[in-house]
């Protein structure tokens, strides 16, 4: 039998050597492709996330009531037991303060400015517009605190919310905030490790797992949550936090103390939060390190809400009683701008921060008057003069908010009052109409009481020298240098006056109180129960023929007459006055999402950067 030879060690490493190339050359492109089909898979996660992220809060957002003011100033800290000391003594800024855990496990808090939106929608009723709709379920439902949830009949996510009507707001706030995907500070990294940590906990502080090295398990990203709250809610809050104080914590989310069922609050705000996209790949701020510690220094968020800020808007005069006056030359007593829902002004540590300005130009823009914030933290109006080549020094003209507690008009100073107005920060309107001060001070009732006898004397005197020129007539105390309260430069906003005096008619009610007519300046002579009113000079002028006089009736209580009462309102500004603005309006809100997705096998990220515009359609102005 003959034998039969078999391989020598030198041809089986050969094919050996040449199947490894040939795996090689065959898996080296399928395992490329599948790390392509991960990266690409990482990409659309992120560009999914940001569509439909940007969506759902568009929406929402566009269909809100009320929006509150998310700017960076500071905030009272409520001081619960167990607030951290740093975050409470410092007294740290709003809108919300993340947590991130230094290179030596300590935790340190930062700001993250525009980190947080909150909003009030409407009382809304949600319907289903898919087509294939059971006929015999009905198609509206209960909107309940999600976002946009999905029929409950046939799970079809074709769907629309419908604003009850008349317009209510909700009771519940809508907030949108940045926060930790493990938010309990019980797992302080420097008791626990990713080896001992319960099933679904983290380690707290944020350290993203893409920024150097960090031991597996140990990372604590931060993601974009939803969240639909009821602020009087005390399982969400301790139980003796005051409301203003829940509405503008910024550590709402990392709370410790127990709340009204003694669990702790932040447990509960992560059981009623959604995350936005998917939180596991996520990584929302972007951290700044100190290259000599590895410390971080600074964090910014790449998702942010941002009130649109406008720039030397020219407002529009309107119109109110003025066309209905019959006064061609009337000044309009308040002016629109573009857009209301305006940020206040706010004061902080270093000084007051300016959100908001108006500008009332005037003699071809070489006198200016602006608002500003003085040392005492008061509003006020200051006038700017340009001369002799430049602007002067600027000089008080009128303290906008003692006007608001007192209702003095007054400059702060010697000078009289040149430019006097209030602003309406919700409506967007500069008001230029305001109250005269009245003689002791009062805030409310006639602004000029007048004497029937004293203007009857001061017409028979008249007419003894000159029968044609006599006029039944006075000048209101506003306009009169002689009162304690004249006022000089002020105009009466024409249209606002209500005069009151007796009945001059014979008859029963013969000198009872009745509110008179007013008769155009230039169109004849005023009647009985009659008024004329020259708006800029404050003179009132009754009817000037002889015997028809002013009743004079005693007062019942014998002391004097019964007054003709006379109500109005004045003005500083004029015709050719431009009224111009800077503010920040939250009518307006752009959102920017940069959803940072990245690779878990690479670490690479997948940035997408989405930005809109939002109007809030449904703020009431």
């Amino acid at each position: 039998m003959r034998g039969c030879r078999g391989f020598t060690l030198i041809e089986v490493l050969v094919v050996m050597s040449i199947s490894v190339i040939l795996v090689g050359l065959v898996l080296g492109p399928v395992v490329q492709s599948f790390r392509m089909t991960r990266e690409a898979q990482a990409m659309i996660d992120a560009q999914d996330a940001a569509r439909l992220g940007m969506e759902q809060i568009s929406r929402e957002l566009g269909e809100a009531m009320y929006v509150f003011d998310n700017s960076v100033v500071p905030v009272s800290i409520y001081d619960d037991g167990s607030t951290p000391s740093y975050t409470y003594v410092n007294g740290q800024q709003g809108p919300i303060q993340l947590p991130v855990r230094q290179v030596n496990n300590d935790i340190e808090w930062f700001t993250l400015p525009n980190g947080k939106i909150d909003f009030i929608l409407p009382k809304m009723t949600m319907h289903c517009d898919n087509p294939q709709h059971p006929a015999d379920q009905p198609r509206d439902y209960p909107r309940g605190n999600e976002a946009w949830p999905p029929c409950p009949v046939c799970g079809s996510t074709n769907v629309s919310a419908v604003p009850k009507m008349p317009l209510e707001q909700d009771v519940t706030i809508v907030r949108y905030f940045l926060g930790l995907r493990y938010n309990n500070p019980k797992y302080d990294p420097k008791t626990y490790s990713p080896a001992n940590l319960p099933p679904g906990e983290g380690l707290f502080g944020w350290r993203s797992p893409w920024e150097g090295e960090i031991e597996p398990g140990a990372e604590n990203q931060v993601v974009l949550y939803r969240v639909e709250f009821d602020p009087h809610d005390d399982t969400l809050f301790p139980p003796g936090m005051p409301i203003e104080q829940r509405l503008t914590d910024p550590i709402f989310f990392y709370r410790t103390a127990p709340n009204k069922n003694g669990e702790p609050c932040c447990e509960r705000w992560m059981e009623i939060a959604r995350v936005i996209g998917i939180g596991k790949y996520q990584d929302l701020v972007i951290g700044k390190f100190d290259s000599q510690t590895g410390n971080c220094v600074a964090v910014e968020p790449s998702v942010t809400f941002r009130f649109q800020a406008i720039d030397n808007d020219a407002f529009e005069g309107a119109y109110s009683e003025e066309k209905g006056s019959e006064y061609p030359n009337a000044v309009p007593a308040a002016y629109l701008a573009s857009y209301g829902y305006w940020i206040d002004n706010h004061l902080t540590f270093a000084g007051p921060e300016i959100n908001w300005s108006v500008t009332v130009f005037r003699n071809d823009n070489t006198l200016a008057y602006s608002t500003d914030v003085d040392k005492r933290g008061h509003l006020v109006v200051l006038k700017y003069e340009y001369s002799g080549g430049s602007w002067q020094a600027p000089v008080p003209t009128f303290d906008i908010t003692e006007y608001l507690n007192t209702g003095r008009i007054t400059s702060g100073g010697s000078e009289p009052v040149e430019m006097a107005f209030t602003v309406d920060l919700n409506k967007g309107k500069v008001i230029f109409a305001l109250d005269p001060p009245r003689v002791g001070g009062a805030r409310s009732g006639p602004v000029c009481l007048l004497d029937p006898q004293a203007i009857n004397d001061a017409y028979y005197r008249a007419y003894q020298v000159d029968r044609a020129g006599a006029r039944r007539m006075a000048v209101l105390a506003t306009f009169d240098p002689t009162s304690s309260v004249f006022v000089p430069n002020a105009r009466i906003v024409p249209g606002s006056e209500r005069v009151v005096g007796p009945d001059m008619n014979p008859g029963p009610n013969y000198g009872k109180p009745i509110r008179y007519e007013r008769v155009p300046l230039e169109l004849g002579n005023a009647g009985p129960n009659q008024y004329k009113i020259n708006y800029d000079t404050g003179e009132i002028f009754f009817s000037p023929v002889y015997g028809q006089d002013l009743p004079v009736v005693p007062n019942p209580n014998g002391q004097g007459n019964q007054p003709i009462e006379v109500t109005y309102k004045i003005q500083f500004n004029r015709k050719d006055d431009i009224v111009k603005g800077d503010y920040i309006t939250k009518s307006l809100v752009t959102i920017h999402m940069g959803i940072r997705m990245f690779d878990p096998e690479t670490g690479k990220p997948h940035a997408i950067d989405l930005t809109n515009s939002v109007k809030v359609r449904n703020a009431h102005r």
